[in-house]
């Protein structure tokens, strides 16, 4: 990645980063996922869909790049994983 001084947006080099939001006692948490694959990414989303699955997990961003190019593709992975889940 860049220098040491470069700001980033989110602390790994992984190609897709994923914000999943879930109930608590208080409001809501949330929890990444992550992989450098679009299967990968799938898979750590549904590791974590099964961890929280008591507090309605929803993915609400995943991001392609998320250091440089930034894309968001969050649509594109939660039709396919609804695909999957249905």
């Amino acid at each position: 990645m860049g220098n040491e001084n470069e700001q980033l947006n989110v602390n790994h080099d992984f190609e897709f980063h994923a914000e999943i939001k879930y109930e608590t006692e208080n409001g809501f948490g949330y929890v990444g996922a992550m992989g450098n694959t679009v299967k990968e990414l799938k898979a750590d989303i549904k590791n974590r869909f099964s961890k929280y699955e008591t507090r309605e997990p929803e993915v609400v961003e995943v991001i392609y790049r998320p250091n440089d190019v930034n894309k968001k593709v969050t649509d594109v992975i939660k039709k396919e994983l609804e695909a999957e889940l249905a």
